[in-house]
């Protein structure tokens, strides 16, 4: 493509024909961008391959249905934005599931390490963890219908991921070390 910069301008291209297309999106590749690519028709199906997201519609072409990775069964584009949504919230819920469990499960560890230095015998018995490990899941799959703060689906998931690392690391570990070395201590006793 002789026009480098011309995609910096314009976001639609119209009225281009199947190879321009194909021509187009492989250049905007090049340079980085992710390129979506919509059509219905066998000219648009060598443009519909290269693209990163490819969209038809239910009435298209076989073969432009066959290029395309999502096909709209409905003429309305807010169901793609409304897929994007959900994947967020689901991306959202499942990183918190993964760092409240594990967040736990890390505490548990280091409680029953630091128990371990006071007491002379195993605070908790194998079965007794993986029991406790079991009944922490339980409340730990509400998470999969919680609500997700609209700024943590506005972001990048890189910003999501540190953004739900400092909420969920927050307070548990720190409470837990409170917490569990005097309660090993008091049932030692017994």
């Amino acid at each position: 493509m002789r026009h480098s910069g011309i995609w910096q301008k314009n976001a639609v291209f119209p009225v281009v024909d199947s190879g321009q297309k194909e021509r187009i999106i492989q250049a905007l590749k090049r340079t980085g961008y992710v390129v979506g690519s919509m059509g219905d028709g066998i000219n648009d199906s060598p443009a519909l391959h290269p693209a990163d997201v490819s969209i038809s519609v239910e009435n298209a072409a076989d073969v432009a249905r066959d290029a395309a990775e999502i096909v709209l069964l409905q003429p309305d584009l807010s169901i793609l934005r409304d897929g994007i949504d959900e994947g967020r919230k689901t991306f959202a819920n499942t990183q918190k599931y993964i760092l409240t469990i594990s967040s736990a499960n890390f505490s548990n560890l280091l409680s029953m390490a630091a128990a371990s230095f006071f007491l002379p015998f195993l605070p908790l018995l194998a079965s007794q963890i993986l029991l406790n490990n079991f009944l922490s899941d339980i409340p730990g799959t509400t998470i999969a219908g919680d609500n997700v703060a609209p700024e943590l689906c506005c972001c990048s998931a890189a910003e999501q991921s540190w953004q739900l690392l400092c909420c969920c690391l927050r307070f548990p570990l720190a409470v837990d070390l409170v917490l569990s070395v005097p309660f090993f201590a008091v049932a030692g006793r017994r």
